[in-house]
């Protein structure tokens, strides 16, 4: 039995490399995901400050946008703060528009408009090969 002795251990660089693959992958699906959601037919668009305000956060990071407004620009709003740092990474997509969950859920006198999770799962299979390609 042959005996195999490794002289230079890349180890180190090999998870960095590898993390910092994981991190590229999530924030292409982010874009992609954010995109997805404002591009959709079902997003409703009265002043814009929801639509504006759509964003992604790749766990441990602050989110890509940091603030937003209105398409007059009289209304306006920011993000502070970073996504949580989990164990597995995650991209984490959403608004802190104060409103968007009665858009989405709706209320006793509005039916809700499903303009963040219908268009994500349409495209589940887009995000899937994005993760691939940066993973290769």
């Amino acid at each position: 039995m042959a005996d195999i002795r490794i002289e230079n251990n890349n180890k180190q660089e090999i998870k960095d490399e590898l993390e910092f693959a994981v991190k590229r992958s999530l924030t292409a699906v982010g874009m992609q995901a954010v995109s997805d959601i404002v591009s959709s037919s079902d997003f409703p668009v009265d002043t814009g400050l929801l639509r504006n305000s759509i964003t992604f956060a790749v766990s441990g990071e602050a989110p890509y946008e940091s603030s937003y407004q209105s398409f007059k620009g009289d209304k306006q709003g920011a993000y502070r703060g970073k996504a949580p740092n989990d164990k597995i990474p995650a991209v984490y997509i959403g608004t802190n528009v104060e409103y968007a969950k009665y858009v989405q859920f709706g209320t006793s006198k509005m039916n809700g408009r499903d303009f963040m999770f219908k268009p994500l799962r349409a495209n589940l299979g887009n995000y899937k090969e994005i993760m691939k390609a940066y993973l290769k």
